[in-house]
């Protein structure tokens, strides 16, 4: 469990922990008491207050930046329950946010969504109506209808659908991260309810026979059917990851989950300045203005971009562009190369505690 410091805690929390001091004997254990019990009740806290959030990232094939945030507050969480104004679902909170970036002149190639959004027809609808292409995982319960088969004419769930195809039906194929690994992958033009047409959907299995996978991912796709194949997939979808490396330097860096708030704005004020943050380090980890100014070896990864940053005295010194420059920074600069990302994929994601 994190530890967490009693001095984040209310007053009255040293006042209960009081009631328990009899039953420890020395100092260190009654420190150690308050430490854990504070990080037990901050864990508590994150989940119980409905403290999910949903994300937009940008991804040009060379860097990747977070973009929107928005709390999505479970019903539970709320006075009136889903008859609350301030009640809104995971989907409705990510169109908002892919519109937010649309207005801004944002104009993807792909949207990237992960399979949390299950089975919502009404999204993809939504997103067509955008003329925007995406690759959205899918939920293996979801039932299809595979076109041009003389077996299949009722609707099927994908999970079925999987286990029914031979091994000659799958393409095994290599997804290269940073430990490339092979799959397996079917591509099936099938129709969904409520969509007009056929849409491509894939199914990707971490072995040739369903019976020996412990691992299978369900996808559907609007984009060109020549395009989809099974490479293209992978591929595509694995740009995704870059969400996943941004929460693992957020939260293991820049104190992401480090948080001992309640109220709805101050947990959107912390997680828009970790934006900053993050935003601003991979800034100048990719044009060099660290490794310039402060450092005596390549910056080639995050962590040594923020452990370069964190040894320089002064907010101001940090925002040198040049060691013998001590003009303050340009920030319409570092806006305007912000701004001027031209994105391959958005990606959406949801999390719970990530």
């Amino acid at each position: 469990m994190k530890e967490t410091t009693p001095a984040a805690m209310p007053p009255c929390f040293d006042k209960w922990c009081k009631r328990f001091d009899d039953l420890l004997r020395t100092k260190a254990q009654k420190r150690e008491f308050r430490h854990y019990l504070g990080g037990l009740l901050g864990e508590i806290g994150k989940t119980d207050n409905g403290n999910v959030v949903v994300t937009t990232h940008l991804y040009d094939r060379k860097k990747s930046l977070p973009l929107d945030i928005e709390l999505y507050q479970h019903a539970k969480s709320l006075p009136e329950g889903k008859t609350d104004q301030e009640f809104k679902k995971k989907p409705d909170l990510a169109l908002e946010l892919i519109d937010k970036s649309r207005a801004r002149g944002y104009r993807p190639e792909i949207v990237l969504i992960d399979s949390g959004y299950g089975n919502n027809t009404t999204f993809l609808i939504e997103l067509e109506k955008r003329k925007l292409n995406y690759l959205r995982g899918l939920a293996k319960n979801r039932k299809v209808k595979v076109v041009n088969s003389t077996e299949l004419t009722e609707e099927i769930r994908l999970d079925v659908l999987a286990e029914s195809l031979p091994e000659a039906a799958f393409t095994q194929t290599t997804i290269n991260l940073e430990k490339a690994r092979n799959v397996w992958v079917a591509i099936i033009e099938v129709e969904i309810s409520r969509l007009e047409g056929s849409r491509k959907i894939a199914i990707v299995m971490n072995a040739p026979l369903f019976k020996d996978a412990d691992d299978i991912d369900y996808f559907i796709t609007n984009v060109e059917p020549s395009i989809v194949t099974p490479q293209w997939v992978v591929d595509t979808y694995s740009q995704r990851n870059w969400v996943e490396v941004f929460y693992r330097e957020a939260k293991g860096w820049l104190g992401l989950k480090e948080y001992q708030i309640r109220e709805k704005k101050g947990l959107k004020r912390h997680f828009i300045l970790v934006f900053y943050a993050y935003t601003f380090i991979l800034w100048h980890k990719l044009t060099g203005g660290l490794r310039r100014c402060w450092a005596n070896k390549p910056l080639n990864t995050f962590p040594e971009a923020v452990k370069t940053a964190a040894t320089i005295n002064g907010s101001v010194r940090i925002l040198s562009l040049s060691p013998s420059s001590r003009k303050k920074p340009d920030w319409d600069l570092i806006v305007g190369v912000i701004s001027s990302l031209k994105c391959s994929a958005m990606t959406l994601s949801s999390t719970i505690g990530r």
